[in-house]
């Protein structure tokens, strides 16, 4: 992804340097005051823009308080596609525009960002269709770019050879990449997952009842049925793949509206998605807010185009049609939300999304430019919030929530500050990409436990890092914190860190905060339950497993993506004796099974070394012997041929 935001940037920067003797002038605002230029967005009910209007038909207003506008210019690049020539005036006295000749501007430069993450292999084609057909109806001076958010798809400079444009949207490399779904079992929606990964009890019990048809079920009563565990553990393995996927593609929104900032203006942001899963147990103004900043410095217009899809199932269990369907509303309204944030809209596409095209547009063919009066006093933040109404009725204004104060010196604080500031508020912000492990074990020092955190953060970060932890007991008390540097890796160059940290049986939130040399700072946060499973006359620790490159270290697997560089995938368990009365004859099993099958690809016993008290079985697997894919490495413990208990941890290699 980083890769791709990369060489786009680049390459508006060279359309831009061409592009600069052929833009016209911005408008000359008045001199002897302080302007604030703000660029809106106005058009009728049919989405055509509204000329017309004055100064005195705006109202603005920076962080609540009103400022009058001192220069208004109207910018046309384009004829908006299916104007009615014939339609009468607008309300509030404003007409739409009579067919005329543009100024010769240089066109608009759109970015077509295909959400390959949201889609599943094969959903982003018909998008893709779409965005073919309206190739043709974009106009001849308008520059067009596309990219992926995983960053795996095709990327296209700006350009106004549409057969380039057109060679990608027919790439074999769009797909989509979604493939989240942890077993074909159960049906668990992404809004269901996110709720049972972070607590809640009562979604719980409701997901397990339609799952597993158990009528009044309740966690405290025992059930002979292991579904129940199964479907939390789904739950809650999707919840945590759904919000690093949604952190994955906050990160790219943000990083592909900032490089059009190099682009000449209109610049216009198409995403075409099936929804982004925004947590309603964060706080949707922080995972949106560097969305609007990014857009209101870039001096981008955002438009989000949502297709839904009916899925069909022949097997739909009572209550499967009310989840499916709240399924979809949670992923529209989160994608909702990211497009108001950046000024824009979304649409929702049921059939075929090409008017939602001819839409878009229509309305970025003309947009108004306001020299605001910039607000008196001391407060030097060059970032204003900033609120546009227009007088008279009929009339949908967009512009940018926030405004530039261009000549105002913005806050400085230093990245420990906002590390500290993200610590102490919780949640999810997305200003650095973070992977985020845990596993547990028994402290090798006394009897308690041991937390082990492993994060990961690409690369393309700019350094250095530095990270901070908290651990938040059910009081709302810090049990544990600390602060530690990032260092890179000499084999993928990727950040890492990893943390032993010592912990009581509990329950708890793990949060974990990364700021960048530039300030930008990620959070996640997710809970820990602190207590190992009894298998026989044994306690066991969560599944270990790490990777190797050709350098021989063993790595921590973050998340569960395989790297590309590693040769060797590794796994151990550890087992811990009850006493003295133990069975000796301990043998554990380790199978690699392709997630939703029962059919083992690798299997390997192990008879488990001693060391003290502790007994530690690994494997090590070449990974040119594991085909792309999901897969569930098990380990079963077995007390002579007695089975005692499983142990599960998923990892990916390849894909999405």
């Amino acid at each position: 992804m980083r890769r791709a935001v990369i060489a786009l940037g680049l390459l508006l920067l060279a359309t831009a340097a061409a592009r600069t003797q052929q833009q016209q002038p911005n408008p000359a605002f008045r001199a002897g005051v302080e302007l604030v230029t703000v660029d809106v967005i106005v058009v009728d009910k049919a989405g055509v823009p509204i000329r017309g209007l004055t100064a005195d038909d705006f109202a603005v207003t920076f962080d609540g308080k009103s400022r009058p506008v001192r220069a208004i210019d109207f910018l046309q690049y384009a004829e908006p596609p299916g104007v009615d020539e014939t339609a009468p005036p607008v309300a509030g006295g404003a007409t739409k525009p009579a067919p005329t000749a543009t100024a010769d501007r240089g066109g608009r430069v759109f970015l077509i960002v295909f959400d390959d993450l949201s889609a599943k292999l094969t959903q982003i084609k018909s998008l893709a269709l779409a965005a073919e057909r309206m190739l043709a109806t974009f106009d001849d001076d308008d520059l067009v770019a596309l990219m992926t958010t995983s960053g795996l798809g095709p990327v296209v400079q700006p350009t106004r050879d549409r057969d380039v444009i057109l060679k990608a949207l027919k790439s074999k490399l769009l797909v989509g990449r979604n493939d989240d779904n942890p077993s074909p079992r159960f049906y668990i929606g992404v809004n269901e997952a996110i709720e049972i990964f972070n607590g809640a009890l009562g979604t719980l019990v409701q997901v397990i009842e339609r799952e597993c048809g158990i009528r009044n079920y309740s966690p405290a009563r025992a059930t002979d049925s292991d579904c129940p565990n199964k479907v939390e553990m789904d739950a809650r393995h999707l919840g945590a793949l759904t919000i690093h996927r949604t952190a994955s593609q906050i990160a790219t929104y943000r990083a592909a509206i900032a490089a059009m900032g190099q682009a000449p203006k209109p610049r216009i942001v198409i995403a075409l998605s099936y929804g982004v899963a925004l947590s309603p147990t964060d706080n949707i103004r922080e995972q949106t807010e560097s969305i609007a900043r990014a857009a209101a410095e870039a001096g981008t217009q955002f438009y989000a185009i949502i297709e839904s899809v009916e899925e069909f199932d022949m097997n739909r269990r009572p209550g499967m049609e009310l989840a499916l369907r709240g399924e979809k509303a949670f992923l529209n309204s989160g994608a909702q939300v990211v497009a108001n944030a950046a000024g824009g809209e979304w649409f929702l596409a049921v059939g075929q999304a090409d008017r939602f095209f001819t839409r878009i547009q229509r309305e970025t063919s003309g947009f108004y430019r306001l020299g605001v009066e910039a607000p008196l006093g001391t407060d030097r933040r060059r970032l204003l919030d900033a609120k546009v109404t227009v007088r008279g009725s009929g009339m949908t204004v967009r512009t940018n929530s926030h405004a530039i104060l261009e000549t105002a010196a913005a806050e400085v604080t230093s990245p420990d500050e906002r590390a500290r500031t993200a610590l102490a508020q919780g949640g999810a912000s997305y200003g650095v990409p973070i992977a985020l492990a845990t596993a547990l074990r028994r402290n090798p020092a006394n009897a308690d436990l041991q937390l082990g955190v492993s994060v990961q953060v690409p690369s393309a970060v700019p350094g250095p890092l530095v990270a901070m932890f908290a651990i938040i007991d059910e009081a709302g008390q810090i049990a544990r914190n600390g602060r530690a540097p990032m260092t890179a890796s000499g084999v993928s160059n990727d950040y890492y860190l990893n943390l032993p940290v010592p912990i009581t049986s509990g329950r708890y939130k793990l949060r974990v905060v990364v700021a960048d040399a530039n300030g930008n700072v990620g959070g996640v946060e997710q809970p820990v339950a602190a207590s190992l499973a009894q298998l026989g006359h044994f306690m066991a620790s969560d599944l270990f497993t790490g990777w190797a490159a050709d350098d021989g270290v063993t790595r921590f697997l973050a998340l569960e993506a395989l790297p590309e560089r590693a040769t060797t995938l590794q796994a151990s368990l550890e087992l811990y004796a009850d006493g003295p009365a133990a069975a000796s004859d301990l043998t554990v099993r380790f199978e690699i099974v392709p997630s939703g099958q029962t059919n083992a690809i690798f299997r390997r016993d192990v008879v488990p070394n001693r060391n003290g008290g502790t007994l530690t079985a690994s494997v090590a697997l070449p990974t040119d012997e594991l085909p792309s894919g999901v897969f569930d490495i098990v380990a079963t413990v077995f007390e002579g041929n007695a089975e005692t208990g499983t142990v599960t941890k998923r990892v990916r290699k390849g894909g999405g």
